[in-house]
């Protein structure tokens, strides 16, 4: 049974603001990816009444309102629905770019699905999702999905030996397949892709030298 003052958001995020203060050298809190990826909205249902955390919900910190009552929604960041869903404050549910249609969308075919559009962290933060939820048949279609697009990338670099990330846009044609591809990636993706180009690129180099050696 929570003690008043362990039930209460308020106090939570006042102590949150100290670890900040204590860990501002952490290497995740320049991240950039990090923080934007800890920043998606996830849907919350509230469990238990809270004073002056009427900031949680735009709607009544418009209205003034200062007290939020328990089975109210609300959006919060990821990062904070993590750890209130941990202490039992919140309920969480999936996002709508994470429902059951996404799921079979991703099953039938996952390089058709722009998922640039949708969320550039959907790999991320559904991973993140299916951990909290212990969702392993979730988890599974997800990877699967991942592995698959990352077969798309590995053909890209193969066929295109000497293109930076920058040279991509020769190969965005309406009609081409692999164009069209490129622009659905996520930020994860994106890295993935720009990593491999770049040390495509410096084996090329290197063989390059070895052959003028010989």
């Amino acid at each position: 049974m929570m003690n008043e003052e362990d039930d209460n958001i308020y106090n939570l995020l006042t102590e949150y603001r100290e670890k900040l203060k204590n860990n501002f050298l952490s290497i995740y809190l320049w991240n950039v990816d990090f923080i934007l990826m800890n920043e998606v909205s996830i849907p919350c249902r509230l469990l238990i009444t809270q004073k002056e955390c009427g900031f949680l919900s735009n709607e009544f910190h418009s209205q003034g309102i200062n007290e939020v009552n328990s089975g109210e929604i609300l959006s919060l960041p990821l990062w904070l629905a993590k750890d209130l869903y941990s202490r039992g404050f919140i309920d969480i549910n999936y996002p709508d770019f994470l429902s059951p249609k996404m799921m079979n969308a991703l099953k039938t075919d996952p390089c058709s699905i722009d998922l640039a559009q949708i969320s550039p962290y959907f790999f991320e933060v559904g991973i993140e999702l299916s951990k909290i939820f212990k969702d392993e048949i979730f988890l599974k279609v997800l990877l699967e999905a991942f592995k698959t697009r990352l077969e798309q990338l590995y053909l890209f670099t193969q066929c295109s030996n000497h293109c930076s990330i920058n040279q991509v846009t020769l190969f965005r044609g309406n009609t081409d397949y692999m164009g069209i591809f490129l622009n659905t990636l996520t930020s994860c993706e994106k890295g993935i892709l720009e990593e491999c180009l770049f040390y495509q690129e410096d084996i090329d180099c290197r063989f390059y030298c070895v052959r003028k050696a010989m």
